[in-house]
């Protein structure tokens, strides 16, 4: 999970959290750069916006450069341009999700990920 906004990062991180879910958090490109180099995730949500590299050429760098082509990647933003979100799905995205949203909306993407559940509680 990776956002420059404490509130949604911690948001989505309790939501998945308490959906059984291992989560680690940082809150710019770089960072989860060097975290992604030391863990590799089975999932990554990513916002478009954020400090040093933004969320899309942190996408990039996990296609390309880190060979990541397996790992769905949801990208979150405010940003509703055409232009945004057709380069988002270019480069690899999953799912391209519109802020604001509800928790339960991100977890209804998760869950028709292929391999992932989610507590039908939660939902």
């Amino acid at each position: 999970m990776v956002d420059d906004d404490e509130m949604t990062r911690g948001l989505i991180t309790l939501s998945l959290q308490q959906n059984g879910f291992n989560v680690f958090a940082e809150s710019d490109g770089l960072h989860a750069v060097i975290r992604l180099k030391e863990q590799k995730p089975d999932l990554v949500i990513l916002d478009v916006m954020l400090p040093d590299l933004s969320g899309l050429e942190l996408l990039n760098i996990m296609r390309i450069e880190m060979s990541m082509t397996d790992i769905p990647v949801i990208l979150i933003s405010r940003l509703t341009y055409p232009k945004v979100i057709s380069a988002a799905h270019k480069l690899g995205a999953t799912e391209y999700l519109i802020k604001p949203f509800k928790t339960e909306q991100l977890l209804e993407i998760i869950a028709a990920l292929p391999g992932f559940e989610v507590k039908p509680a939660s939902l």
